[in-house]
């Protein structure tokens, strides 16, 4: 599927949740469906499975507001941040029992919110072959109900939002510092992958050679104490200003290095400066060189 397709079936996916059209969310998946919701939880196989974990959360009277979707140059893949607010009941007292979230004083009447990121792998079909949606016990919160920390997932996100800060400070041995010597760097996916610190040091130079910053937004993470998703901003200056709009899922060690990270971008979310005399920000052709 195109990019522009790929973007509209994971906002379609987000619409037709939201309607509670639990039959016409169907229709978009692949029969044999494999869902992670969240990732480190339960894996389900099969649209039964993934109906019987939908109409909960639908009888949940679930609403979702969806971010910017960004792709993957593999031809498979679409990301979308979505923030979800739905009725404590039925589905809070499961993620209550489960050790995830506070229980409120009254669940009648309580709401939960969710940040997460959807990573939906499409098959050549043009259906949902795979979702996998990252998100922590950090993640979620019952307003008005004092958050329990979660001192491992917060020293995930700072790991990502330490990443860019060193990289915008051109601390490039800070940078490497924060990952495994064998670490396995696609940027984006889709190309061949950096392995190893020596090739990753020469990517990083060469992008700050071209003038690169980093702006990363609210990060996610996993049930499974191993991941942290960070939609980030990405600017250039050279050879002309651009634009780029970056998710970057990182997998860490137990020691909390990183060993992999995936660069979701594809063509369509990179803009750049139209020439002097307009001024009026397009669309790339293709990634800069």
């Amino acid at each position: 599927m195109s990019e522009r397709r790929r973007k509209q079936l994971a906002l379609e996916h987000s619409r037709r949740l939201t309607a509670g059209d639990l039959d016409a969310l169907l229709e978009l998946y692949a029969d044999e469906v494999t869902v992670e919701d969240p990732v480190g939880h339960d894996r389900l196989t099969g649209r039964d499975a993934v109906r019987e974990h939908f109409a909960q959360v639908i009888e949940g009277n679930i609403r979702e507001t969806p971010g910017r979707p960004v792709v993957g140059q593999d031809d498979a893949h679409v990301l979308l941040p979505v923030t979800a607010v739905m009725d404590h009941l039925p589905y809070g007292p499961v993620l209550a029992a489960r050790g995830w979230l506070p229980a409120p004083r009254d669940p009648a009447d309580a709401r939960l919110r969710r940040r997460s990121m959807q990573l939906f792998r499409i098959d050549g079909a043009g259906r949902i072959s795979g979702l996998r949606a990252f998100w922590g016990r950090s993640d979620l919160e019952v307003p008005g109900t004092p958050a329990v920390p979660v001192p491992g997932e917060a020293a995930r996100k700072q790991m990502a939002l330490d990443y860019a800060r060193r990289f915008n400070a051109h601390d490039v041995d800070g940078v490497l510092a924060l990952f495994a010597d064998d670490i396995l760097f696609e940027d984006p996916v889709g190309r061949p992958p950096v392995v190893g610190k020596d090739g990753l040091r020469l990517h990083l130079e060469l992008a700050l050679l071209h003038g690169a910053h980093e702006v990363p937004g609210p990060p996610v993470t996993s049930m499974c104490d191993r991941y942290v998703v960070t939609p980030t901003t990405v600017t250039v200056r050279k050879p002309r200003p651009m634009t780029f709009d970056i998710v970057g899922i990182v997998e860490l060690r137990e020691d909390g290095l990183g060993s992999r990270v995936q660069a979701f971008w594809g063509v369509s979310d990179v803009t750049m400066d139209e020439p002097a005399d307009t001024g009026r920000p397009a669309t790339v052709g293709g990634p800069p060189a």
